[in-house]
């Protein structure tokens, strides 16, 4: 059974161990062995992952089975009627169960009781998220690309009317 539920501060480590673990497995050959061999777990990362948490700008959600942490979602709101799953991870040895999926039903299916129409989402253009998110019901908006800030790679849009 998956629970899925807002994340509180005290989640921060489980959620932070699952980046980790995430952008290790998804990431190698994208990004650079130094950076993600560099990705490690200690009390500041802890400390600015629950300060993350507590903005309200922001609405994190986890999911739990069998009392353990096992995946994250964060949500953003760019748009009025609008809002964006700014990241999703699920632990490396939880995936392709569904869990991903069942977190952007539960969100959609929360946001758009709330009134939201669109949801958006942001990802590698050639990444391993596209697959994710087509096979949601997500649709790709070919004319929307930019290049990711952070890592330098293109990003491409993908959207779910609700």
């Amino acid at each position: 059974m998956i629970l899925i539920r807002k994340a509180l501060p005290d989640d921060a480590r489980s959620i932070k161990q699952i980046q980790i673990a995430a952008y290790q497995a998804a990431y190698r050959g994208l990004l650079s062995d130094e950076y993600l061999n560099a990705l490690v777990l200690n009390e500041d990362v802890v400390h600015r992952t629950k300060n993350f948490l507590s903005k309200p700008e922001i609405t994190a959600y986890v999911a739990v089975k069998n009392d353990q942490i096992v995946g994250f979602a964060y949500v953003v709101y760019p748009r009025l009627s609008c809002f964006e799953i700014m990241a999703i991870y699920i632990r490396p040895d939880q995936q392709r169960q569904s869990i991903g999926r069942r977190m952007v039903e539960n969100i959609c299916a929360e946001k758009k009781a709330a009134g939201y129409k669109v949801c958006e989402a942001w990802t590698l253009k050639n990444g391993p998220s596209v697959g994710f998110y087509q096979k949601t019901g997500f649709r790709q908006d070919l004319s929307q690309e930019k290049i990711s800030e952070r890592f330098s790679l293109p990003l491409t849009l993908f959207y779910k009317k609700l």
